[in-house]
């Protein structure tokens, strides 16, 4: 079997979907080394893959959404004799027609559109949009299997969409294993970052669906309420909406109270994740929920938004607040935050939940679904 896996979205430069590349490439091929798979990448990261002696990479230097995508890719595919191929995006070119499977992490366009949540012109906007619904439609109707990170994702596929069910497997991430460091190295990265003790912490990018606004009015609550010595701590290298989150850490007076850090090492965000009283997730929608299951091994407690997929990865390791309801949000990130028992409980649960999350079971499964469907 010759498997193809797009992989130019390698590394952590592309957050979530970057990290699950990453261990599609490097954690599969070792489990069937009697096959061959050929990895298609940047040329930024040809030198930065581990390969099996199994792999091969070729370099296919074509950004996403491009024309380069539609045309150049296909051909680069072609001149390989595939069995199959491996896209871990919707982004799969239209007029591809070899066998593929696709992962979809999320329909998050389907739902959450509109001004509001682009930094676009009307027009763009809507090209753009009409263009991520076509070429995700193609994706799903014409991918032998859909492999997706949650139940969560597969109703909404399999509802959105109108897909058999049969159809989309999931296939649940892992979490990558650091394990707790000293409290003096910890506190000599919180000195790097300029992080003062107390605080709350959110991890991910700032986009409008992750709903930091109303974290902003929860935490300026909190503070004028009981708790004057937190601080919040954002970690974010996405920068679009940047601008905005900033004018809404204004209105809330909040200049001096809020950290955002911008990018983040692994190694660095380890220690930040160790040394947070609590992480919150205030997300409206999510497709998977890597931040709090990277907080639980950790042994840092979560407090998230009972929305999308996060009930269902964190079960009863994590404290729940609709996400639409600020009073509601202050009011659980207050008891967690108060009650030292309660929090010893959560992280003692999400030790115990992050065992079932592992890349190698994810790596064992998706080669099942390879073999399965070059059948």
């Amino acid at each position: 079997m010759i498997v193809g896996i797009d992989a130019r979205m390698y590394g952590l430069r592309h957050a979530g979907i970057g990290r699950y590349v990453k261990h599609l490439v490097e954690d599969i091929p070792p489990l069937s080394p009697t096959d061959t798979f050929i990895l298609f990448v940047r040329q930024v990261d040809v030198g930065r893959v581990r390969r099996a002696d199994n792999v091969e990479v070729v370099v296919a230097d074509f950004r996403h959404y491009t024309l380069g995508e539609q045309v150049g890719l296909i051909q680069t595919l072609h001149r390989h004799k595939l069995d199959l191929v491996h896209f871990p995006h919707f982004n799969v070119p239209l007029f591809f027609r070899e066998p593929f499977i696709v992962t979809i992490h999320d329909l998050l366009w389907h739902r959450v559109k509109g001004l509001a949540v682009t930094t676009l012109s009307p027009t763009t906007y809507l090209l753009k949009y009409l263009g991520y619904r076509l070429v995700a439609r193609n994706a799903i109707k014409r991918s032998r299997t859909i492999i997706v990170p949650s139940n969560f994702v597969k109703h909404e596929i399999k509802d959105l969409e109108k897909i058999t069910e049969d159809k989309i497997t999931t296939i649940y991430e892992g979490v990558d294993s650091y394990g707790i460091s000293s409290k003096d190295k910890a506190k000599q990265i919180l000195a790097k970052y300029q992080i003062s003790e107390p605080y709350l912490l959110y991890v991910g990018n700032v986009y409008p669906h992750k709903n930091l606004d109303r974290l902003l009015v929860a935490f300026s609550i909190l503070r004028k309420k009981n708790f004057p010595q937190f601080t919040l701590v954002i970690v974010s290298s996405r920068n679009v909406f940047l601008g905005r989150l900033t004018k809404a850490i204004g209105r809330q007076k909040l200049l001096s109270a809020v950290k955002l850090t911008g990018f983040v090492s692994d190694e660095d965000l380890s220690k930040i994740y160790q040394q947070a009283t609590l992480v919150v997730q205030p997300s409206l929608s999510e497709g998977f929920g890597l931040t709090g299951l990277e907080a639980m091994a950790l042994g840092t407690p979560v407090a998230a938004a009972k929305s999308g997929s996060l009930p269902e990865i964190y079960g009863e390791a994590a404290v729940y607040f609709d996400p639409f309801n600020v009073e509601e949000m202050v009011e659980v990130i207050g008891e967690v935050v108060s009650n030292f028992d309660f929090r010893k409980k959560l992280i003692r649960l999400g030790w115990q939940r992050v065992v079932d999350y592992s890349w190698q079971t994810m790596a064992k499964e998706t080669l099942k679904v390879y073999k399965q469907a070059v059948r």
